[in-house]
């Protein structure tokens, strides 16, 4: 299922320290399969009317196509118990110890299982952007889980070196009897990079590292314009090419054709909300 698009090399070079990659894998070990503090970095999030990607305070939306390249040390496992939408009480650890028990209810609220992981856009309009992905539902666990157990496992067995994953986002929806449609993340491989950032098969200068890329935290700003998608592609530097401003809000019915003294007095035209895809892609 992932579009692995870069190859690594294979074996491993006698300078490459494997220590960490090991502990890791015995770390994976421990997280359970899914059944039935974010260093002030702005949270990922998919948004559940929608499927559309956001992140930070003012709800930017992530760029169609932009690849993130995430950071294997911040993966953690652990619980959170919410109440009435409010984070009552929170355990997390980095996978490479066991998972703590489960701990008691708060109030009589129950903690449930949660994962989080760190990411670095690697191009497009938010590249060098850091992003924290912590979530308790469902899909995102299940997503999380094929990403950590399945896939970074999987080439950690062929390649000691390049087992970094750099993923695409998408999301699926299905038709929930109750609650509607209910939309859920999918984590797409496009490369594989190691710890320094350099990617299976491209120059050592290829692309910062996934890590050192993550800018600090900034005060909240206006929400920008919509951006326009990526075209996929395994190279993270691309060229991004503007678009005139989509449709944003409610949809207007389309008037007869105007005049032409209309159109030199018309205004910009009215932006429609078109549900998932929110931002063309740039080049």
């Amino acid at each position: 299922m992932s579009d692995v698009t870069q190859q690594g090399n294979g074996g491993v070079p006698a300078e490459i320290d494997t220590g960490f990659g090991d502990a890791l894998m015995r770390g994976i070990e421990n997280i359970q399969p899914t059944a039935g503090g974010s260093g002030g970095l702005p949270f990922m999030k998919l948004h559940k009317n929608s499927g559309v990607f956001l992140y930070g305070q003012t709800d930017e939306e992530v760029q169609d196509g932009s690849q993130w390249a995430v950071n294997a040390r911040s993966l953690k496992h652990g619980w959170c118990c919410w109440k009435e939408g409010s984070l009552i009480g929170e355990v997390m650890d980095s996978v490479m110890v066991p998972m703590r028990p489960c701990p008691p209810p708060i109030h009589g609220q129950a903690f449930q299982q949660q994962y989080s992981m760190e990411m670095v856009c690697l191009n497009g309009e938010d590249e060098g952007v850091a992003t924290l992905y912590k979530n308790n539902s469902y899909g995102f666990r299940q997503a999380f889980e094929k990403l950590v157990r399945s896939d970074m496992r999987s080439r950690y067995e062929i390649d000691k070196r390049f087992f970094w994953p750099i993923i695409t986002l998408h999301s699926e929806s299905y038709e929930h009897k109750s609650y509607g449609e209910i939309f859920n993340p999918i984590f797409r491989i496009v490369a594989w990079a190691d710890e320094n950032g350099v990617i299976a098969g491209k120059p050592a200068a290829a692309v910062a590292g996934p890590v050192q890329a993550a800018k600090p935290a900034e005060p909240p700003k206006p929400a920008r314009k919509r951006k326009p998608p990526l075209e996929a592609s395994p190279a993270p530097e691309v060229a991004v090419q503007r678009e005139e401003p989509q449709p944003t809000q409610q949809a207007r019915r389309v008037p007869p054709a105007p005049s032409s003294a209309q159109v030199e007095a018309a205004e910009e035209p009215a932006r429609v909300f078109t549900g998932q895809r929110r931002r063309p892609a740039a080049r």
